[in-house]
């Protein structure tokens, strides 16, 4: 509450629990209203999503929805919107989950499991392309891409360890410059882009 503290504020309620169980990295995008923010968090080894609506009245539990595939394989992976807001992808190291997103009503719909091929090896980030026609991941030792505009798309390798030689590849961010960095798991200095 900004009002106590002489204008400084003070934290009038902490340490409430928003959800509870085996939960994976969560993710944020913002509400078709350009004001609130909708934050997703999916639930390890099942197909539910927990929303919560951030807005200037507070966090509040909006909903939990079970749609899609109960991932659950042998990691904990990521999740990440694309650009616009309209799709969410969950990433694991034996699928990506896709789904399309309706960032007025928090709700998923539409959604498609694309199967790591069996040659990956461990799980790591997830992104769209700046157009979200697009979806990469990236495993360990290769970053892999799927055509979204296409009937049965599907993950195919477009960058492989030998490219990025040295370093390892592991989770994704887009940068303000729009371009997708990705780290590493080893102590690497540099980010890749």
């Amino acid at each position: 509450n900004m009002s106590l503290g002489g204008g400084k504020g003070e934290v009038v309620s902490k340490n409430n629990i928003l959800a509870d169980g085996r939960l994976e990295p969560f993710t944020a995008v913002r509400h078709g209203n350009g004001r609130d923010w909708w934050l997703v968090v999916p639930e390890y080894g099942s197909n539910r999503y927990h929303s919560f609506l951030l807005s200037p009245s507070g966090v509040k539990h909006a909903d939990t929805q079970k749609i899609g595939e109960a991932l659950s394989c042998g990691t904990i992976g990521s999740s990440a919107f694309a650009l616009n807001g309209t799709r969410y992808a969950r990433q694991q190291n034996c699928a990506v989950e896709i789904m399309d997103f309706d960032r007025c009503s928090g709700h998923f719909s539409q959604p498609i499991t694309l199967a790591m091929p069996p040659q990956v090896f461990g799980g790591g980030g997830v992104a769209f392309s700046p157009d979200g026609s697009r979806v990469f991941t990236s495993t360990q030792l290769c970053i892999l891409e799927a055509d979204l505009s296409k009937a049965n798309p599907q993950l195919d390798t477009i960058v492989d360890w030998l490219t990025v030689a040295g370093n390892n590849l592991h989770l994704m961010q887009y940068g303000p410059d729009g371009k997708i960095y990705m780290s590493s798991l080893s102590r690497s200095p540099f980010y890749h882009v």
